[in-house]
């Protein structure tokens, strides 16, 4: 199958969302292409880009649609699947000129707004990384919805020696509407002795005294080495893959991911439930001050629940499933392909800027 993925790249889990699937997808035997409207961190070439152009997945940097509309006329794409809210617009348009289906993917929330009524209302089918985004969508879509979470690449998020102090990271994007949540993990970690607490993001508000990681798109080598983690969302996946306790906080707190909490049927890895005050984050530190092994167990359990849960490959693999389904709900309406497949050379690994 050729597969044309449009979206804009941010420092998020969101954009390590796309460039993993690129590359499962391509590693099951299948052509991907991704068109990138907008760039929106400083070390692309050496992070995203490396990681595309080690794996041969061609890309196009370009807001010109004229040049998008080049690309899909060679490369003769069956699906155009997008990531990226502020394109979905521009992908329907893509789609409806080159008379191939669309799918578009809900990351987040605020897909209620009436600003995408009409793409979700036009896609062949939708996806949702979870319950809470799939919710909000209108249950007209519920024919063509799947929820396919998160996945990562559990073969690359490797446990490794781990550090001997106990010291917990916090690793996520910072801006006003977490301060609060960051805040009392801050204190907690403040009020007792035996930890430190590093914030590793796009950037640390100046009144945490604590030491400072800028975000890095691979965070394989970090992770693998911490022992305790405090995220949310993709980066609590990665951080449970490379053998970690994980507390998942975001606005709010949700607690230790532990074999009892992924069992009720609330579990999300949002970090928006409210399950436990934010006052509970050092008692919950203190479990593993008190006891390690109490801390070497849960860092083995989640090794095991994201080998067995969370893999790309398996997301992946559904994701391909919908791809087949928009297939059949809509059928290809564009030129005749030829059997022989083709990869488009651009300079540079794709790269060419938009005007």
């Amino acid at each position: 199958m050729r597969i044309l993925l449009t979206t804009e790249l941010y420092q998020s889990g969101q954009s390590t969302h796309v460039i993993d699937l690129a590359s499962q997808l391509n590693n099951l035997g299948h052509s991907v292409q991704i068109v990138v409207t907008g760039i929106f961190l400083k070390d692309f070439t050496t992070s995203y880009g490396a990681i595309l152009k080690a794996s041969s997945i061609p890309y196009l940097v370009s807001k010109n649609i004229q040049q998008i509309h080049r690309l899909i006329q060679d490369f003769q794409p069956d699906v155009l699947h997008s990531h990226s809210s502020t394109i979905f617009a521009l992908t329907s348009t893509l789609a409806k000129h080159s008379k191939r289906p669309y799918i578009l993917t809900c990351h987040g929330l605020g897909f209620s707004h009436p600003k995408y009524q009409r793409s979700l209302q036009e896609a062949a089918q939708l996806i949702a990384v979870g319950d809470n985004s799939a919710k909000e969508l209108d249950p007209e879509y519920t024919h063509k919805l799947a929820i396919i979470p998160n996945g990562i690449d559990t073969g690359i998020f490797l446990p490794k020696v781990k550090e001997k102090r106990l010291h917990i990271y916090y690793v996520g994007r910072v801006n006003a509407a977490k301060l609060t949540a960051l805040s009392a993990l801050y204190q907690a970690v403040e009020s007792m002795d035996t930890m430190d607490l590093t914030v590793v993001g796009n950037h640390c508000p100046a009144f945490l005294q604590v030491r400072f990681l800028p975000w890095q798109t691979n965070l394989q080598d970090l992770l693998g080495h911490t022992n305790i983690v405090a995220a949310c969302g993709r980066t609590a996946r990665e951080a449970l893959s490379c053998g970690n306790a994980v507390l998942l906080l975001n606005h709010k707190y949700d607690g230790i991911i532990s074999p009892k909490i992924v069992k009720r049927s609330d579990f999300s890895f949002s970090g928006n439930t409210q399950r436990y005050p934010l006052h509970s984050i050092r008692h919950d530190l203190e479990q593993f001050v008190a006891d390690r092994r109490r801390l070497t167990k849960l860092q083995s359990f989640s090794r095991r629940y994201a080998t067995r849960h969370l893999t790309s490959q398996e997301m992946a693999v559904k994701t391909l499933l919908v791809y087949e389904k928009a297939l059949q709900l809509e059928p290809i309406q564009g030129p005749i392909r030829l059997p022989v497949r083709k990869r488009i050379a651009i300079p540079g690994w794709g790269l060419s800027i938009g005007v």
